[in-house]
């Protein structure tokens, strides 16, 4: 009777979790790219959007980082207009494309970095497209 007594004690204090809810994850992309038919350099996008994001620039180094959130930011990296495979290389020929740069965030965050893009793009040109094998999706669409 003692023995029913402590295992009544012991599952009173089992503890009463829900299970875990998975994060839902952005089906966004983090990995993007902007292109541009005109050279453009790095300062031209710092200068399109200093006014009004908390921004770094290494301009020798080709890169910029856009805060987003006090963890999360937008990063810009300079790239030679090139790649290996051919299914790219006709992208860029087709699209005449003379500057080219690696573009990161988290893919939840994408409805923060459209601003952004929105900025570069009126005052500067040239489009965003997904790292995918298609390049889409496009931003502007």
């Amino acid at each position: 009777m003692n023995f029913k007594k402590q295992n009544d004690k012991f599952d009173s204090k089992k503890e009463n979790k829900k299970p875990a809810v998975p994060e839902k994850k952005s089906s966004i992309t983090g990995d993007w790219f902007y292109m541009n038919p005109k050279e453009t350099p790095i300062r031209e996008l710092y200068e399109a959007i200093k006014s009004n994001t908390d921004i770094e620039l290494w301009e020798t180094a080709g890169v910029m980082e856009i805060c987003l959130t006090p963890k999360n930011s937008l990063d810009f990296e300079e790239m030679k207009p090139y790649f290996r495979d051919p299914a790219g290389t006709e992208f860029l020929s087709k699209h005449q494309i003379q500057s080219l740069y690696m573009v990161t965030f988290p893919g939840e965050l994408y409805s923060n970095v459209t601003p952004i893009f929105d900025s570069i793009v009126s005052n500067c040109g040239g489009f965003f497209c997904a790292d995918t094998s298609d390049f889409y999706p496009k931003y502007p669409k």
